[in-house]
């Protein structure tokens, strides 16, 4: 458990602190090595060391820093700012995301009644403040970037020639939308049905269409009902124009 090599360190090197400020640093900075984060340093620059308390981290009595590796090639980077000794400002960020800086106040006049009560500084930071650390800091850190889900406007078309429209209620004769507008029984695109135009071959409108006799004449497409490909109604003559990259129109 963290928390006997926890004890161990603070209770070794707890003499750095010079005030409770620092004794929170000292205790966040620790738990971060009981955790398995390797120290490298102080600042983002530093030549890399490896001792778990490099000895010029409270030479700055009102800024401090660490530097650890989180993850291969990645680093985690802490900051703590003394605002006016009645707050401390923890920050944190990952070199591979500098743009998310995670941070959370603790409230210095809290622990210093809380210790004036009775309570040791090292049961604060356990109980109270290492918890918050890991909501707020950690826990957070550790996210990893997720991708945003792309919608596919091919999903919302149902099934061919009708289906579930984009409301989502289906139509109560998929041959028949719209009542009074197409025949009431029988297939709109099939044979006999002269709703486009007086033919016995039917309304279906394809490059293959008798009404362009055997070889379609130039220039005549089928035109796609969106922007994206479909295997069933392949686009064989492009115009030229359209929008990128199908030519849709």
């Amino acid at each position: 458990m963290w928390q006997s090599i926890f004890q161990d360190l603070y209770q070794n090197l707890s003499s750095n602190a010079k005030d409770r400020s620092e004794s929170i640093i000292l205790g966040i900075h620790l738990y971060n090595i009981s955790k398995g984060f390797q120290c490298t340093g102080l600042l983002e620059d530093d030549p890399v060391s490896q001792e778990i308390l490099p000895p010029l981290w409270n030479t700055n009595t009102h800024i401090y820093s660490f530097r650890y590796i989180l993850k291969p090639n990645i680093n985690l980077y802490v900051k703590f700012v003394k605002l006016a000794e009645t707050r401390l400002t923890v920050h944190a960020v990952r070199s591979d995301q500098d743009d998310k800086i995670r941070s959370f106040n603790i409230e210095m006049e809290e622990i210093n009644k809380k210790c004036e009560e009775g309570k040791e500084i090292t049961e604060v930071i356990i109980n109270e403040i290492i918890p918050v650390y890991n909501r707020e800091i950690l826990n957070k850190i550790n996210e990893e970037k997720k991708e945003e889900k792309k919608v596919d406007l091919r999903d919302y078309r149902g099934p061919k020639p009708y289906g579930v429209p984009y409301g989502g209620i289906p139509f109560s004769n998929p041959y028949n939308p719209f009542p009074g507008y197409l025949p009431q029984s029988g297939n709109p695109y099939g044979p006999g049905v002269p709703l486009i135009f007086p033919d016995p071959s039917g309304n279906v409108m394809g490059p293959n269409h008798p009404i362009f006799g055997q070889q379609p004449r130039p220039g005549v497409r089928w035109d796609p009902v969106n922007p994206f490909p479909d295997p069933e109604y392949p686009d064989h003559m492009r115009p030229p124009g359209g929008f990128p990259p199908h030519g849709f129109l």
